[in-house]
């Protein structure tokens, strides 16, 4: 009977403790002018954002290392409402904050983004802003860094739209990027130029459709090359975007597209490269639909290149970390000479088909077409891949009675066919042979004794003159081939 009024007085007691451990807690701050704040970082820096694009989200941290509570009598943007960065502190958003309490030996962390209003600069700008804080009179700050980059803007709801090229041909310069939201569509008809140096950012899951010509003009350097790629510039821990794939979904040439070309070019980090789609009523003529020359495609979610029922040309192409095929040739007529496509494993991407896929039958739309001719031929060229359980990079399909006429030589193939009149003078590596340099830092030269120095025929390097504008005596990077040559696209 006398254990209750003990535990009531017991909870009392208890009560009264915490109560005057909170005013302890709530006296001890600090007021000493001499009281400062730790910062994990004293510039926060934003890498290349697109002016009317909000950035990314980063952090920083705040600690308090004083052996006292401290009293942050104030937080603000020192841009205050004119500011274009924005603060979110315990999930609330704002430009200034009051009186935040900080204990002994705790931390707290700032949030901050950025949307940059657009200027008449063709070249990047800093903008900078600070995050201030005021201690017991004592002001500290955080500098906050971003490059902006002005954009030609295309796509749906944009100024510019997303049919390009509607009343005449049009060329894209150099002076400033183009951003594309959604996607484009280059008029039937009618052609898209793209010169030299220009670069080329596809926002998320966007698509660059083809229904005329495109023909890029990249430059024979890789600062003047043009680049096609996602929005997401920034290395934001634990990724880093500029090799991340799947971030936009890829260039597509329609049935009505003819005679594009791409030159000196890079495509990357999409969920597909290169799409040529067929032309369902006839088989693949005799002018190639596409001619590839000096181009990287890499860091592709799905596939490198596909072509259906089409014809394309290469030369000089480097294709690797995709995650199934490099590159499938589905009922359709192509060549490519002096190139390599590797599909290699890297911290994204981890291939779970052979580089190249080859078969005599597509699918469009609902319908799957079956026995369409193939005629293929590949000279000088590196076909290989990391995994070792694909013990086969070249996976052929024929169908019985349809036309399946592949000629592949003087190159080097993993595989575990015999040599045979598709495989003519052509070299297997053996399992532990080093063919490039480092393909993990994306190094695709040809290593010390690889498998593929001099075992290439320059007689090769005159075929097809017509419709490559380069000349083959000079490799992707634009350094001579000396005899006898190495195959790939690099000659060491």
């Amino acid at each position: 009977m006398k254990i209750f009024p003990f535990i009531v007085v017991s909870f009392v007691l208890l009560g009264l403790i915490f109560a005057m451990s909170a005013c302890d807690i709530e006296n001890d701050i600090s007021t000493d002018p001499n009281a400062r704040l730790e910062f994990s970082t004293d510039t926060l820096s934003f890498d290349t954002v697109f002016v009317t694009m909000g950035s990314i989200t980063l952090d920083f941290k705040v600690y308090n290392r004083n052996a006292q509570s401290v009293k942050i009598s104030n937080i603000r943007l020192a841009g205050n409402n004119d500011s274009p960065y924005r603060i979110n502190l315990n999930g609330e958003n704002g430009t200034e904050f009051s009186d935040v309490e900080l204990w002994a030996g705790d931390s707290l962390h700032i949030f901050v983004e950025v949307t940059i209003d657009p200027n008449e600069a063709n070249l990047p700008f800093v903008v900078e802003d600070s995050v201030l804080f005021n201690t017991n009179g004592n002001e500290q700050r955080v500098v906050l860094a971003t490059w902006g980059q002005n954009a030609h803007f295309f796509g749906p709801n944009t100024a510019n739209g997303y049919r390009v090229a509607v009343t005449g041909d049009t060329t894209w310069t150099n002076d400033k990027p183009y951003v594309i939201y959604g996607g484009i569509e280059i008029a039937a008809s009618n052609r898209l130029q793209i010169e030299a140096g220009t670069k080329v950012y596809i926002h998320n899951g966007g698509t660059i459709l083809v229904n005329g010509q495109l023909q890029v003009n990249g430059g024979t350097d890789t600062s003047s090359r043009v680049i096609f790629q996602g929005t997401r510039l920034d290395r934001a821990f634990p990724y880093d975007y500029s090799e991340v794939p799947g971030q936009w979904f890829g260039i597509i040439f329609a049935s009505s597209s003819n005679e594009s070309y791409i030159r000196n070019a890079l495509v990357q980090n999409a969920y597909s490269g290169i799409t040529l789609l067929p032309d369902t009523l006839v088989s693949a003529g005799i002018i190639p639909d596409l001619v590839l020359e000096n181009v990287v495609v890499r860091n592709m979610y799905a596939y490198g290149l596909w072509a259906m029922n089409s014809y394309v040309v290469g030369a000089n192409c480097l294709v690797y970390n995709c995650g199934t095929y490099t590159a499938l040739f589905e009922g359709c007529r192509m060549m490519f000479y002096s190139s390599t496509f590797g599909n290699m494993k890297d911290s994204y991407i981890s291939p779970d088909r052979p580089a190249i896929y080859i078969d005599n039958e597509f699918i469009w739309g609902n319908t799957r077409y079956q026995q369409v001719p193939f005629w293929g031929r590949m000279a000088n060229c590196i076909i290989t891949g990391s995994e070792t359980s694909i013990e086969d990079e070249l996976e052929l399909v024929p169908e019985t009675g349809a036309i399946f006429d592949l000629r592949i030589e003087n190159s080097l193939v993993k595989t575990k066919r015999t040599p045979s009149d598709t495989l003519i003078n052509c070299t297997v590596p053996s399992s532990f042979a080093k063919i490039f340099v480092d393909t993990q830092k994306d190094d695709y030269s040809l290593a010390d004794n690889s498998p593929a120095l001099s075992i290439g025929n320059s007689l090769f390097q005159n075929i097809d003159a017509d419709f490559l504008q380069i000349s083959l005596y000079t490799d992707l990077k634009g350094n001579p081939r000396s005899e006898p040559w190495d195959v790939g696209a690099i000659e060491r």
